[in-house]
């Protein structure tokens, strides 16, 4: 039975436990990327599809980062997976002072393991963009490999410093894609399957 918890968000929606609140007070429901599978692409993450798509042009030959991408995607999935295993604790019934100690040391582990989940995600992204400026930026060696930031993918003009200025940003955006790599091809699918094997 999904209902509101005590001590919830008086906006969360009532048919879910599983929302994600984001910090522009928007509510996501993750399980939306395993839903409508049957559309060709979600109007929602377009822009992230089309990201996806040009990243795998710049790469097709490129071993290293092609398994950084690759992982980059799986770590964005992963990401999603982490807030919905939250989620679902917070759903959980406490009855007594032992099994809310319980509680609480697993809900914390389970966001231990989203903030590392998401610090990956920070560092791959990083690694993704300064490859892609430095190969294909309007810097980039080869003058025929040369383009304007706006030609790049749209994640390379995220903001990813060292202090993590842009957490909340970074985990909207995965969110974002993992929903969108649920919209690629089987063709594509495969393809990013073969990067990280």
């Amino acid at each position: 039975m999904n209902k509101k918890f005590k001590g919830s968000d008086p906006n969360l929606p009532e048919n879910s436990i599983a929302y994600y609140h984001d910090q522009k007070g928007r509510w996501t429901d993750p399980m939306e990327i395993a839903v409508n599978s049957f559309k060709s692409e979600n109007e929602d993450v377009r822009e992230e599809i089309e990201d996806i798509r040009s990243t795998l042009k710049f790469i097709q030959s490129k071993k290293t980062i092609q398994y950084i991408f690759g992982t980059l995607l799986k770590n964005c999935e992963r990401y999603v997976e982490c807030i919905e295993a939250i989620e679902e604790n917070k759903g959980e019934p406490v009855e007594d002072s032992d099994s809310s100690g319980k509680f609480a040391e697993e809900t914390k582990l389970k966001d231990t393991r989203r903030k590392r989940v998401h610090d990956l995600i920070i560092g791959d992204l990083s690694a993704m963009k300064r490859y892609l400026y430095k190969n294909f930026g309007p810097a980039a060696e080869n003058e025929e490999n040369r383009h304007a930031p706006d030609q790049l993918p749209k994640y390379t003009q995220l903001y990813t410093d060292a202090a993590g200025n842009a957490r909340f940003e970074v985990g909207d955006w995965a969110v974002r894609m993992a929903k969108a790599v649920a919209f690629l091809t089987d063709d594509e699918h495969k393809l990013l399957d073969s990067f990280i094997k």
